[in-house]
């Protein structure tokens, strides 16, 4: 008999032109139709995920430590996306003064979003970046250099865990901040 897969689940996802761009010349590269290419590395990471998992368990058993499953989980996050930042230039930096201020915004505090896009932009961008890596040093270049750049594409790609903590009708306010702090040379 013939196994038949079942695939209920939908994921829905927001690209930017540039975004698609990428996916469709991954997808090409592999000649498979996006959602395979999107499969195939969902599945590669889960595999390095599982070796990284078990990697970790032999390394605290060899060093005679104990280490419960929650550990190793964090452990392995934390060297993921260790690699991912000096593979991109991403950070995955959510420093709680900034989940602070967003929390104060959400509540309608002084300053809202605008002032939370440019606290991140001066407390958090140059610091997070500069001196991490070529890729890191590029974007944080990219960032300062381009006037004409969209900032919050910047920010998805750079910094994604605060962007996608900022709710999107108020992503506009956010930008403005950023760009604020960018034009009195703040950055």
């Amino acid at each position: 008999m013939e196994a038949v897969m079942s695939r209920e689940k939908t994921f829905n996802m927001r690209l930017s032109d540039e975004e698609a761009a990428r996916f469709e010349r991954v997808a090409a590269h592999y000649a498979l139709p996006v959602a395979s290419m999107i499969r195939m590395i969902v599945k590669e990471k889960d595999a390095q995920i599982a070796r990284d998992t078990a990697e970790l368990k032999a390394g605290f058993k060899a060093a005679g430590s104990k280490a419960d499953e929650h550990q190793i989980a964090r452990f392995a996050r934390i060297r993921a996306r260790a690699k991912t930042e000096e593979e991109t230039g991403a950070s995955f930096a959510f420093p709680s003064f900034i989940r602070a201020s967003l929390a104060e915004a959400a509540r309608g505090g002084s300053g809202g979003y605008e002032e939370v896009g440019y606290k991140a932009a001066t407390g958090v961008f140059r610091r997070e970046l500069e001196g991490s890596g070529e890729a890191a040093e590029a974007a944080l270049g990219q960032l300062l250099e381009n006037p004409r750049l969209d900032v919050l594409e910047w920010m998805r790609q750079y910094f994604p865990r605060i962007f996608e903590k900022v709710p999107a009708p108020r992503r506009d306010a956010f930008a403005r901040g950023i760009k604020r702090a960018l034009e009195e040379g703040e950055v």
